[in-house]
């Protein structure tokens, strides 16, 4: 029996070898499997994909028609497209960029609708300053116009001094006529010839006080007529207010009625 037993123990020793080999070919196998369904689930995911971005958008048939959503897009000034910022069955929101258009044309006509503004504005400014100096002018010519006005107040106010020195034939006013006689009775003319001396009218006084030295009055015999409207018979003072008077204010009056002197 002793030997039976050995060979019993020499066959049951490898048997927890063999065991340890079963347990280690289904931990193969497993991660075989899990490798296989990781596998199968990425490849899913990545047709997932496709299918979402572009497979459902295709469709195939014989004998069918296909319909679909469009969009009509317009911009809203003209031009050519420079570049394509989206590509095909992309998804978009409102507000995104789509397409970029040239913009030399419109760069250009702004650039010279800028040159026009500012030619303008040059212009603007040239007529201000005309403006300035149009106003330098006008006060240049008042300051010119207010200086020269006391000139001629000066010249007129000496002219009554030499319009009174020279003989007028305005009619005197009533207030020289007030102190002449109104009628005077003639004389009968007398036999003896009489000598008189005319007095120095206002026209050789002024040439005497020009000249510097005095003239002798004209005398001539006989009777010294008069003829009406003459200065000559009127006395110094009442000549010289006489003619102050007709400078001042020439009003008509009446004519005085003069005999013989």
């Amino acid at each position: 029996m002793s030997g039976t037993a050995t060979i019993d123990t020499l066959m049951a020793t490898p048997a927890p070898a063999q065991e340890k080999g079963a347990r280690k070919r289904p931990s193969i196998k497993r991660l075989a499997l899990v490798g296989v369904a990781l596998l199968a689930m990425v490849g899913w995911a990545f047709y997932g994909r496709y299918w979402w971005d572009t497979g459902r958008f295709l469709e195939s048939t014989d004998d069918a028609y296909v319909g679909g959503d469009v969009t009509v897009i317009a911009p809203r000034v003209s031009g050519f497209v420079a570049e394509v910022l989206v590509a095909d069955n992309q998804r978009v929101r409102a507000g995104d960029l789509l397409i970029r258009i040239d913009d030399r044309d419109y760069r250009a006509a702004l650039a010279k609708a800028e040159a026009a503004v500012a030619a303008q504005e040059a212009a603007l400014l040239n007529l201000d300053a005309n403006r300035h100096l149009q106003e330098a002018v006008i006060a240049q010519g008042k300051a010119d116009l207010a200086a020269a006005a006391p000139r001629p107040r000066a010249r007129v106010s000496t002219t009554p001094a030499i319009v009174s020195s020279r003989p007028t034939n305005t009619p005197l006013s009533s207030a020289s006529s007030r102190r002449m006689p109104t009628t005077r009775r003639p004389q009968p003319p007398s036999t003896r010839p009489r000598r008189t001396s005319k007095q120095p009218s206002a026209g050789s006084r002024l040439s005497t006080r020009r000249s510097g030295r005095p003239k002798p009055p004209a005398s001539r015999p006989g009777l010294n007529v008069t003829p009406p409207g003459s200065t000559s018979a009127i006395p110094t003072s009442v000549r010289r207010s006489t003619a102050s008077s007709a400078t001042a204010a020439p009003a008509p009056a009446p004519t005085p009625r003069l005999g013989r002197a």
